[in-house]
């Protein structure tokens, strides 16, 4: 019989790794001062000169109580410049401050913490735009931005300015039904959900860069006895890094990077299956959106499935989950992985009492309370505390 680790972000936050959204926004915030200082050691040909740095061994970072990236982290990662490519440094400096759904961020102070919930305001953005071409009519003889609502005017203020071009002003000026018959808006929708598809490519992009760049590099200083008690397991990893690997590597029999990885540079980044209806033709206009689209087009594969299926002695029995949020966002691997025939335990880490309600109320969400309290009951689905972190010697 096998075990299965399916782990989520907060696996890497477990380790010490500044791995949240608010994270990689901070990043973008002090951006200048870790370039400043990286700067300084370039030589004349513009080449970083640090000979006393290794730059295949892992650094020690300083982060705040919390955690969380600081300037003074900035400062660190700078300090080892020679573990950068000049060529990664120079796109995200061309691009953090440039790019659209950055600037969305940041300007709409987004502070939620969870990957979930940054993929939740992706989501929340595409329905504010498709709820916008809907209403078109509602325009004439009145300025839309009089009657449209400030998330939807911010939107369009933020991700239009390079796509609007003559089309720019249209919500700031009296809507005539001769302006609005000239107007094809079928294309001015293609080309708007395109311009911010490429927008979030490139966010992907710097994404990538800083998980690959910077919190690759880092040095974890703690390990969960835990995970580490459960001997070799075959892991379904929802994280882009490879933390389970550079903490834990010889307990990995198989690994699945649903969401794809650091290795192949092609990340799933993307809202819920379930933002229409599969009845409502919408749903192919914001297709690329989707999560369960860019698994097929980033080729991230589902080979976990055959994990429950095989019968060769190594059938998965036990499943264990730490650091997943259960979000009906991934709703489909989830109800495969509780509803597999052969699974006798699942048993759901936590790591504090508002962690194990929310996981509990999440499951509900999913599969259903009469459903819940019988697997709870008869302890199949069990929840267990995960104690502090070790030091790793």
């Amino acid at each position: 019989m096998a075990k299965l680790l399916m782990i989520g972000n907060g696996f890497d936050l477990y380790h010490k790794l500044p791995t949240r959204y608010t994270d990689f926004l901070t990043f973008v915030n002090n951006w200048e001062v870790f370039k400043n200082k990286y700067d300084t050691y370039k030589d004349e040909y513009g080449k970083i000169v640090q000979e006393s740095i290794n730059p295949k061994k892992p650094i020690d970072i300083r982060l705040d109580e919390y955690g969380k990236l600081t300037p003074e982290t900035m400062l660190d990662f700078a300090t080892h410049a020679v573990c950068f490519k000049n060529s990664d440094i120079e796109f995200l400096d061309n691009n953090l401050k440039e790019n659209e759904w950055i600037k969305y961020f940041l300007e709409s102070d987004f502070k939620e913490e969870g990957w979930i919930d940054f993929e939740k305001e992706i989501e929340d953005v595409l329905i504010h735009i498709e709820n916008y071409y809907c209403s078109l009519d509602m325009f004439i003889g009145e300025i839309p931005n009089k009657i449209l609502d400030q998330k939807t005017i911010a939107i369009f203020n933020i991700f239009g300015a390079k796509t609007y071009k003559h089309f720019f002003n249209f919500n700031r000026v009296t809507i005539h039904r001769s302006n609005y018959d000239q107007i094809d808006f079928e294309k001015h929708k293609r080309d708007f959900i395109e311009h911010i598809k490429n927008e979030l490519d490139l966010l992907n992009k710097c994404l990538y860069l800083y998980l690959a760049s910077f919190v690759s590099i880092v040095k974890c200083k703690t390990f969960s006895k835990q995970i580490k008690n459960l001997g070799e397991v075959s892991l379904l990893n929802f994280n882009y890094t490879h933390t389970f690997k550079s903490v834990y590597g010889e307990k990995m029999i198989e690994h699945h990077p649903v969401h794809g990885d650091l290795t192949g540079g092609e990340l799933v980044l993307g809202v819920s299956d379930y933002m229409f209806s599969d009845a409502d033709n919408k749903k192919l206009d914001y297709i690329y959106f989707q999560k369960y689209f860019q698994r097929i087009q980033k080729r991230t594969g589902s080979f976990y499935k055959k994990w429950l299926e095989r019968n060769d002695g190594s059938l998965i029995d036990e499943i264990y989950i730490m650091g997943h949020s259960l979000d009906k966002t991934d709703k489909t691997i989830i109800e495969e992985l509780f509803n597999a025939k052969y699974v006798r335990k699942i048993c759901i880490y936590f790591h504090n009492q508002w962690a194990y309600e929310n996981q509990v109320i999440k499951l509900i969400e999913i599969f259903g309370r009469e459903y819940i309290i019988d697997q709870v009951a008869n302890e199949r689905i069990i929840f267990e505390k995960l104690e502090d972190g070790e030091i790793i010697k």
